[in-house]
């Protein structure tokens, strides 16, 4: 093709008279023909040249922000805009969860052998994500599947309300240092005394649980934790929400490995492994972890979330509600999640648990 028919990057915006970000949407999202000479983009002229006279007709270009907590709905495939490409510049608010969950669809993604690449640029959820170490982790994973531009990423920012980073747990016992440094950070902060086991016990209880499947199945023996603390504005309450996860099989599938649950529906398989003595194994006193999690945050009136490939259960005990719904592309392994309020309560009994996890498969 005579070379005055291929334009660069710097002369289709220069002709359409855009910004190069706004150039990117429009080859994502209306399939400008392109090509590469070497390692250098190129387009063909008339296919630009088509677009100035219907750029003003086209529809607005998609920009929503997403926002990735343990209380909304989106997942990190909504910040997919290309075949294993996700555009974190998109994102407006995370948390916790929503960082696990992002970290968990991309490394998914990598340990199916795609080449992942991710879209940054230099502002405050970008560096954010860097200081975490959420960069770090997926290049421990992954080095030569997940790419993005490193040299976007210049701002430095400082966030006090995560005391911990991302944090990969090798060992069964190897979070309690973590623990340990977690309680007394927040003990400094101001958090009561009483909050302290509870910690412990949501982090505990799921790190033991990971390791022993993960391992039992073959998998890599490694899950990450993280946390944040922050304050209900209209409770005036401080909170920590403590997120865990893995790469695992996840609950439904580990649990149809014992012949007693293999026939249950994945879905109900799910919920199933909550309630007390439900476990995987045969013959062993197993099966209290979940539902002692759960205890926890029924009794502390707070949020709690978990997620098991394509399933997702939330259950907010300050308003009473619940909802177990199917994810269109959950990643493997599972995502825990609990908003734990800094106030008196009571843990729930496991009988209580039990009766409650009833009552949602009844629904079904």
């Amino acid at each position: 093709m005579d070379e005055k028919n291929l334009l660069s990057i710097a002369e289709v915006c220069q002709i359409l008279q855009i910004s190069r970000p706004t150039l990117n949407k429009l080859r994502r999202e209306r399939r400008l023909a392109e090509f590469y000479e070497g390692l250098r983009v190129r387009f063909h002229r008339e296919e630009v040249l088509k677009l100035v006279g219907n750029l003003r007709n086209l529809p607005p270009l998609e920009t929503k922000r997403i926002r990735l907590t343990v209380f909304g709905t989106a997942t990190p495939f909504d910040l997919e805009t290309g075949k294993n490409t996700f555009d974190l510049k998109r994102i407006e608010s995370i948390d916790p969860f929503g960082v696990l969950s992002l970290f968990c669809a991309v490394a998914d993604r990598a340990n199916q052998g795609n080449k992942v690449r991710l879209e940054v640029e230099d502002n405050f959820v970008c560096n954010h994500l860097r200081t975490l170490g959420f960069f770090i982790e997926l290049e421990k994973l992954h080095k030569d599947r997940v790419s993005w531009d490193k040299g976007a990423l210049k701002s430095s920012y400082e966030d006090v309300s995560y005391p911990i980073p991302l944090t990969e747990i090798r060992l069964q016992k190897q979070e309690a240092p973590v623990v340990e440094r977690l309680i007394k950070l927040l003990r400094e902060q101001g958090f009561s005394e009483n909050i302290g086991p509870y910690i412990g016990w949501f982090i505990g209880e799921l790190v033991d649980n990971s390791m022993t499947h993960l391992v039992r199945a073959g998998f890599p023996a490694s899950c990450w934790v993280l946390a944040q603390r922050f304050r209900f504005v209209q409770s005036k309450s401080d909170c920590l929400i403590i997120g865990v996860a893995d790469l695992g099989p996840g609950i439904h599938a580990t649990l149809k490995t014992n012949p007693e649950y293999s026939a249950l529906s994945d879905d109900r398989a799910f919920l199933t492994a909550f309630k007390p003595r439900v476990t995987s194994w045969l013959d062993v006193d197993r099966g209290k972890g979940l539902t002692d999690i759960l205890g926890i945050a029924m009794g502390n009136e707070s949020v709690f979330r978990a997620e098991s490939s394509q399933f997702c259960f939330r259950a907010d005990f300050r308003d009473k509600t619940h909802g177990l719904t199917q994810l269109p592309n959950g990643p493997t392994g599972t995502r825990f999640a609990l908003v734990l309020i800094d106030h008196d309560f009571s843990m729930k009994k496991r009988t209580e648990i039990d009766e409650y996890i009833n009552t949602i498969l009844g629904e079904l």
